[in-house]
């Protein structure tokens, strides 16, 4: 696979052999803890399973919660929006979520939840469990005979990987004390080494499964704002992972979102997460699907607004008939044919772009890259005099580079006196 990079877009050309995607899974777990960034976490005395996983599998280096407070950090993660700001609220919101999409699906899901009093419990907290820590729960989805679907996670949790009867969707909220909230580092390095090794063990999980290890927000004593919620260790843990990878991708509780909804398939993905840049970097590549997408450009090593597409997509087993741009989830560029040239202007900021081909059949894939556009810029080539010292009269040559814009006046000045001017 060839890549080439474009100020901080990383373009990955699909060549012979392998393609990055996230795979299918019908076991995906996402365990949440709480309060801690990064630099706290990876090497800590006190989370030596925690940091053994690390080293096995694979850990996003530059992964950013999204925001701080924990509901609205969580609410990322199954929602891809805020939803409230709120941590104590009672409040039931009707908005798009995961468990919207498993239901519309007809798929498997459950909230394990440590210290939950009984099954469909939906107060607010009780001892160490406190119902921020469980986004799910305040879904109106979920008030009437879904609440069943949250579950104490003891004994259900163990007993559940041991029956092999894991649900498609697993959410595990531990405790106050068992997530790192209130109590030290130990305590949640304690907990995950009384739970994950089992689960990891399990033939269900050993077959397809994903497992998800993050937290939700950086360090808040002082505040982490990092890029909205400070920088945390999130681990992606499973039978497909690079074993020992460290991914230099910049990701969010969003694209661990979007994520989930790939590898479990669904037909949609709520909110944010439907655009956001999936985490495919983590995955050993697989045989490439019936079609492929060749990108070619852009291929310059700075851009300063003008994104110059070309792209193609190559056919499996039927031809590939269009392919199309898109910019969040804005068609920018499109092709009837396989081919995709086109420029596209963007002002400065960060973007997700999103090429899409398909064929005959109607069978699609595409791509996905983060892209960072910086300001145009408009610069002087001065071609003549090419010394400091000139003998005789002073011949004068020189060229606007354009930026975004075409250059379309230029003048010289000696000491201020205008001396020379082109409208062209």
């Amino acid at each position: 696979m060839l890549c080439k990079r474009f100020l901080t877009l990383f373009l990955c050309i699909a060549a012979t052999g392998a393609w990055a995607q996230v795979p299918r899974s019908k076991h995906v777990v996402v365990v949440t803890l709480e309060n801690h960034s990064y630099e706290q976490v990876i090497g800590s005395s006190q989370m030596p399973y925690f940091n053994q996983l690390a080293s096995k599998y694979a850990i996003a280096d530059q992964y950013y919660a999204t925001m701080h407070n924990s509901l609205s950090a969580l609410m990322w993660i199954v929602a891809g929006q805020t939803v409230t700001t709120h941590d104590n609220t009672m409040q039931y919101f009707n908005v798009d979520n995961v468990v919207r999409h498993m239901q519309r699906d007809g798929r498997s899901w459950k909230v394990y939840a440590s210290h939950l009093p009984y099954a469909g419990y939906l107060g607010y907290n009780t001892g160490e469990y406190v119902k921020r820590h469980n986004p799910i729960a305040y879904f109106t989805d979920v008030e009437s005979s879904l609440k069943y679907n949250i579950v104490p996670s003891t004994p259900n949790f163990q007993r559940d990987i041991a029956n092999g009867t894991l649900p498609e969707y697993s959410y595990v909220t531990p405790d106050l004390i068992e997530d790192a909230h209130s109590a030290p580092l130990a305590d949640a390095d304690k907990w995950l080494k009384a739970n994950i090794p089992q689960l990891l063990a399990s033939k269900q999980f050993q077959e397809d499964g994903i497992l998800f290890l993050v937290w939700d927000e950086g360090d808040v004593q002082p505040k982490d704002n990092r890029y909205g919620g400070g920088r945390i260790a999130t681990l992606v843990i499973g039978p497909h992972v690079k074993p020992g990878y460290h991914s230099k991708i910049q990701y969010n509780h969003q694209s661990l979102l979007h994520s989930t909804c790939l590898a479990l398939a669904l037909s949609g993905c709520p909110g944010a997460g439907a655009e956001a840049v999936p985490m495919t970097d983590f995955f050993t590549p697989n045989q490439p699907p019936v079609l492929e997408i060749s990108l070619a450009s852009p291929a310059l090593d700075k851009v300063d607004g003008t994104v110059n597409l070309s792209a193609t997509g190559i056919s499996g087993h039927y031809p590939a008939t269009v392919t199309a741009a898109y910019i969040g989830s804005k068609l920018v560029a499109q092709s009837s044919t396989p081919t995709l040239k086109s420029s596209v202007h963007l002002a400065p900021g960060s973007y997700a772009l999103r090429v899409k081909t398909w064929d005959k059949s109607g069978a699609s894939t595409q791509v996905y890259r983060s892209l960072t556009v910086t300001a145009p810029t408009l610069a002087v080539n001065l071609i003549y005099p090419t010394t400091t010292h000139v003998a005789g009269p002073l011949h004068i040559q020189a060229a606007g580079v354009s930026g975004s814009s075409p250059a379309t006046k230029m003048a010289a000045y000696v000491n201020g006196k205008l001396v020379a001017n082109s409208s062209v």
